[in-house]
């Protein structure tokens, strides 16, 4: 459990940059009309991944996963990158600990 937790943090935290990255380099200048491409595609990869990640084989299945609570953490408690790469954070424990937080 902790080698695939651990995969979808760090390949969950790989694609959120890769899609952050796309998402503020198509929002700057009509010259970044190539990053809306990029965007579009991975946001269609994404939801693609999403939408099939029970049959997903290997571990590109943590991927999509690590990069959907990612952004569910940017939205529930923005100062969560400081902590997800300390040792022992996972990204489905600061999520718990986001919805909790919101809950109160």
């Amino acid at each position: 459990m902790a080698f695939e937790r651990e995969l979808e943090r760090l390949g969950g935290l790989a694609k959120y940059v890769e899609t952050r990255f796309a998402e503020l380099a198509a929002s700057e200048t009509e010259a970044a009309k190539g990053y809306r491409t990029v965007l579009g595609k991975s946001r269609a990869d994404a939801v693609w991944r999403l939408r099939r990640l029970g049959s997903l084989v290997g571990d590109t299945r943590f991927y999509p996963s690590g990069e959907a609570q990612a952004l569910l953490l940017d939205r529930l408690h923005p100062q969560w990158k400081q902590k997800a790469m300390q040792e022992g954070a996972y990204l489905d424990d600061l999520l718990k600990a986001a919805l909790e937080a919101a809950s109160r």
